[in-house]
């Protein structure tokens, strides 16, 4: 059974995880088999968003980070977005990003991040 949840973590970043039930009925987390996907939606606290990101890694999901909530991509986001693939891949990980506003999937072109990280597309996951 596929069950989809919405965290809150610590107010700046929303969880939305995908996971597989062993058994009939959703009863705890000891229930869970795994995650698959985990989208961590970016609101620009970079320690916490990293502390999630690395949480959800562990746990053996997929990240992707959603940059919808977000109008354009300044220097600073960019260069905590780098630090946090360098981190992930670091320890094995990877984190795909989901962009769906025009401007930041064109910052994301012009800079060359779309080529840096994998870019998820919600549509094509079905």
């Amino acid at each position: 059974m596929r069950v989809s949840t919405c965290i809150h973590f610590a107010g700046c970043a929303r969880l939305r995880a995908s996971t597989h039930l062993q058994g009939g009925t959703a009863q705890r987390h000891r229930k869970v088999k795994r995650l698959e996907t985990v989208v961590i939606e970016y609101r620009g606290a970079f320690p916490a968003l990293q502390a999630a990101v690395l949480a959800a890694l562990e746990s053996g999901a997929r990240v992707v980070l959603s940059l919808d909530s977000l109008q354009a991509l300044d220097i600073e986001t960019m260069r905590a977005l780098i630090r946090l693939l360098r981190r992930c891949r670091a320890l094995g990980g990877e984190v795909s990003l989901q962009a769906s506003n025009p401007e930041v999937r064109r910052t994301l072109a012009v800079t060359a991040l779309d080529r840096l990280f994998p870019i998820y597309d919600p549509g094509a996951a079905a």
